[in-house]
């Protein structure tokens, strides 16, 4: 039989309308194909949201928490706009992204750790199951690090390079965990006596000696020696221990008129009805029986009719010292003491206990600096289980430490 393109057309059209007919007839065919689209859409949309899901109260850092090495570092507006960058790294397991600073850090062979609700993570679905990183992830371990001094005699004066210290992924997140023992609180009675410091390097004097550090006044300390994450100190006359911490905030630019010999008021022309009727005019204020313009300035212009002052354009960083004093250090016994900042707070820890706290003046700093240990004027004892720790310790990781060094 020879068909021709009119028969083919003619037998397309019959599958056609069998076809169209089968699926009115047979309505469960119309409505499986109709829960197959839906199947494909949800799966879709599953797939595209779980692939930027992130944990909230999660932070994805390196198995060794003292030994960070990021594979980057950066500030993005969003948890999204980070795991994009992540997504551009074939290494890049894992970020951790902190909404209160927009700190994007992008981290490989990491674990999941629970931490405030300002952080959150995310892990590629390739790496390994994120139930499976939850299970395995949650306990900071931070006893299987080797310290970086063990029985170090306050006698022996030693410097850590950066290089060989861990550098925290948020420079305002960081520990630090030692025990100290002091045998004689008067060796260098009247003195600041220097523990440790990051920061500000100590100046060399002649035959290449460390130079001693004698300050009697701590405003001394503070001008030469700037850079302290952190600083630990005997004081001078009592059995404290201050640890001082170099913060950054913000503070007002002051404007400077190199001429300036005119006051100008933006409430020259204030009815005085206005002011007399209840202060209705907040622009102005009462002294004795006269008022006078609360908003006034000082210009080099005759015709400066207005003053305006956009504070988000007048602020300036400002780095400062702030310290906090641990009281009553006991003699010739193992003093364990750890310290957790985070942003503008600091904890202190004695013996595995909470002793104190306080609101700096401003964020804490991290520091490029090297770290010097025991330069005189110093005290009589030794320094042990010194460790960096990139980030902030909690209650429960203090007493892990607690025990792993009094076991």
């Amino acid at each position: 039989m020879v068909y021709n393109n009119n028969n083919l057309n003619n037998i397309d059209n019959r599958y056609i309308t069998r076809f169209k007919d089968d699926v009115v007839n047979h309505p469960y065919i119309m409505i499986f194909l109709l829960l197959m689209c839906i199947i494909v859409i949800v799966y879709v949309l599953y797939k595209y949201a779980i692939s930027n899901q992130t944990l909230q109260g999660y932070t994805y850092y390196a198995n060794d928490i003292l030994k960070l090495d990021p594979l980057f570092t950066e500030t993005t507006d969003n948890p999204d706009a980070c795991i994009a960058i992540c997504k551009n790294y074939t290494n890049c397991d894992g970020i951790t992204y902190d909404s209160n600073t927009g700190t994007c850090i992008g981290q490989q062979n990491g674990r999941l750790r629970t931490d405030d609700d300002n952080y959150s993570a995310w892990v590629k679905s390739s790496s390994v199951s994120i139930n499976k990183l939850k299970n395995t992830g949650n306990v900071y371990s931070v006893t299987n690090t080797d310290p970086l001094i063990n029985n170090l005699k306050s006698t022996k004066y030693v410097m850590f390079h950066p290089k060989d210290l861990p550098y925290p992924p948020f420079q305002d997140s960081y520990s630090y965990h030692f025990v100290i023992t002091i045998e004689d609180w008067y060796t260098n009675y009247s003195y600041w006596r220097h523990i440790f410091h990051k920061g500000t390097p100590i100046d060399k004097s002649v035959n290449n000696k460390n130079k001693p550090v004698e300050y009697t006044n701590w405003e001394e300390i503070e001008n030469d020696i700037p850079e302290q994450t952190i600083g630990c100190w005997l004081s001078p006359y009592q059995n404290n221990l201050r640890i001082a911490v170099t913060t950054l905030s913000k503070i007002p630019k002051m404007r400077t008129y190199e001429h300036a010999n005119i006051e100008k008021c933006k409430c020259d022309n204030v009815n005085v009805s206005d002011i007399l009727n209840n202060n209705k005019n907040k622009q102005t204020k009462q002294v004795g029986d006269n008022f006078h313009c609360s908003n006034c300035w000082i210009t080099d212009q005759e015709n400066d009719v207005e003053h305006t002052e956009d504070k988000s354009l007048d602020l300036k960083d400002f780095k400062s010292i702030d310290y906090i004093d641990v009281q009553d250090i006991q003699t010739n016994i193992p003093m364990e003491i750890d310290i957790s900042i985070k942003g503008s707070i600091i904890e202190v820890y004695v013996n595995g206990l909470f002793r104190i706290s306080k609101i700096l003046n401003g964020s804490a700093t991290w520091n490029n600096g090297s770290l010097y240990v025991h330069n005189p004027k110093t005290y009589k004892g030794s320094l042990n289980d010194l460790k960096i720790i990139s980030g902030a310790m909690t209650g429960e990781h203090v007493k892990e430490l607690y025990k792993a060094y009094f076991k």
